[in-house]
């Protein structure tokens, strides 16, 4: 998340969650085997083949899924707002084609605190390799909840750590640091 505004008593943070950067990728590839597929359909239709264009038809479906979810991936919008004339906080996960996904409000006074956690996470796959990741989260109790303010990978921390102390100081509280802090 990014700041949004920022006043003496009101905190908003927002933005894309998870980047843009795979779903636009995505978006790219669907909107490229929908047409390849489609293009594909039409040409053996013209020509009466029906099973391999029932086929190619089966394959522009599969594109346009494609396209369809990674754009709803890729419009989905995430808002905190932190409020202290109002003492609550409210946060809403919302996509332009689903409409609205997640929405609560909590008073601020059960906001548990700010965390910093660096550790290691796997890049997936067979010969995966760990990289180290870093996120900050906003801690609730009851109910026990976490929000993911942001998210980054290899040393790119800089971005977190400040959205993690701009939100520790606005709520007055210490930001919690966990694993591997010292000599890493």
């Amino acid at each position: 998340m990014r700041v949004i505004e920022r006043h003496a008593t009101r905190l908003v943070l927002g933005g894309i969650p998870h980047g843009a950067g795979w779903p636009t990728l995505g978006v790219a590839m669907g909107i490229l085997f929908a047409s390849v597929f489609g293009t594909l359909c039409a040409r053996h239709l013209g020509q009466s083949q029906w099973y391999a264009a029932s086929m190619t038809a089966l394959g522009t479906g599969l594109g346009v899924l494609f396209l369809v979810v990674c754009a709803d991936i890729l419009l989905q919008r995430e808002r905190l707002e932190l409020d202290r004339t109002l003492q609550r906080g409210a946060y809403r996960l919302s996509s332009l084609i689903r409409g609205e996904i997640k929405s609560f409000e909590f008073p601020l006074e059960r906001v548990a605190g700010v965390s910093l956690e660096r550790f290691m996470q796997s890049t997936g796959g067979k010969s995966g390799f760990p990289v180290r990741a870093l996120r900050a989260r906003l801690l609730l109790d009851k109910p026990r909840r976490a929000i993911l303010l942001d998210e980054t990978q290899n040393q790119k921390n800089a971005r977190i750590e400040s959205i993690a102390g701009l939100t520790a100081e606005f709520l007055g509280v210490e930001p919690k640091r966990s694993g591997g802090w010292n000599g890493d």
